[in-house]
């Protein structure tokens, strides 16, 4: 498959609320629901019409489903150091090389280079991962215990990101004044923040690049609302300088085979079951695990309260039903007064690679 693979730097860091009260919590990936959203809603600020978008995916409104043959596929953004990629570690796998001692250090890792990705990936709980001495050990462990790499992977990075961190999530204090009495309100927004030569990235699966969409072909309009969301900035607080972005496009060096139908897959994306997918996209995962959506939205009509939905998370090891793509966009606009007058659609398409689950493995 014709895959594009972007780079993202971004200056001055962004803001993503994740799960919790407040907003000082926040997280270090872009999943691929919200950077649709976000290329969608730059679509539309840059006055194109937005109907090309929703029509062109499978879509499920009130449990009705209008299929369409997507024009691509988009994953989640995930962290790089160097240009080196890192994936989510695949769910449900205990590679035989880790001792019983160093389990739960495996636990705790989010995230492993592209090598030990495409390892697990084709040897299952037989893949070579962990380092067979304490030394080799120490080297191949970034980022707290969250990102596992080679040791010549590490040599690709620099020390000083080797011995600091690849990304840094802190609270600014940000402070608010009454317009009335002027009293002063402190409070903190989390920032995350990369170091030079980091960033995130993202895989964009392209199964018709040159459909069209609003008169210019959709790898066009892609780029074009792409660009202009590294302007504009993605995520909260971007009127002080967060969410702004570089986008390169850059080689990959996986090999992006299709899943065959009935065959497992690791995800790279989050992914949303179509009723037509259902039970055997659940109950035929190998391994998943759930990402609870709800918050708030915003339209020129003013702001909603988006209805609640639960999408698969990145790193599932699921089994491909069809030879049809998997996942739809799904409405998630308020019912009743607080509709927006338009469908509020959430991305919910399954990107995975194939994964192979015929060795013994420990769920």
């Amino acid at each position: 498959m014709r895959a594009d693979i972007h780079s993202l730097s971004f200056p001055q860091g962004f803001h993503l609320g994740a799960h919790g009260v407040g907003t000082e919590s926040v997280r270090s990936t872009i999943p691929s629901d919200t950077l649709f959203s976000a290329l969608l809603a730059t679509w539309v600020r840059m006055g194109r019409d937005p109907t090309p978008w929703a029509t062109a995916f499978p879509r499920t409104a009130e449990g009705r489903i209008d299929y369409s043959e997507p024009p691509f596929l988009l994953g989640s953004a995930f962290p790089y150091a160097a240009g080196l990629p890192f994936y989510p570690k695949p769910l449900g796998v205990l590679p035989s090389s880790v001792p019983e001692a160093k389990r739960k250090e495996w636990k705790r890792v989010q995230f492993v280079s592209e090598s030990l990705f495409n390892r697990i990936r084709s040897r299952g709980a037989a893949a070579e991962v962990w380092p067979s001495c304490e030394d080799a050990g120490r080297q191949q462990l970034l980022q707290g215990g969250v990102v596992l790499v080679t040791a010549e992977e590490a040599d690709q990075i620099p020390r000083d990101v080797q011995g600091g961190a690849i990304w840094t999530e802190a609270d600014v204090p940000r402070v608010t004044l009454d317009r009335v009495t002027l009293a002063s309100n402190l409070f903190s927004v989390g920032r995350v923040r990369f170091s030079p030569r980091c960033g995130l990235w993202f895989a964009v699966v392209w199964l018709d690049p040159d459909r069209d969409c609003d008169g210019i072909p959709f790898r066009e309009a892609f780029q074009h609302a792409l660009s202009e969301l590294g302007v504009s900035g993605l995520g909260g607080d971007r009127s002080v300088g967060y969410g702004g972005f570089i986008a390169e496009t850059v080689d990959s060096g996986i090999n992006w085979d299709d899943v065959g139908a009935g065959n497992p897959m690791v995800l790279l994306s989050r992914y949303h079951p179509r009723p037509d997918e259902l039970p055997g996209a659940i109950t035929e995962a190998r391994a998943y695990q759930l990402e609870f959506l709800t918050g708030w939205g915003a339209s020129p009509a003013g702001s909603f309260r988006r209805r609640r939905l639960w999408l698969l998370g990145e790193g599932s090891v699921i089994r491909r039903q069809s030879a049809r793509a998997m996942g739809d966009l799904v409405d998630i606009a308020p019912v009743g007064d607080g509709h927006p007058g338009h469908p509020v659609w959430r991305y919910g398409l399954a990107l995975g690679l194939p994964m192979e689950v015929r060795h013994a493995e420990e769920s």
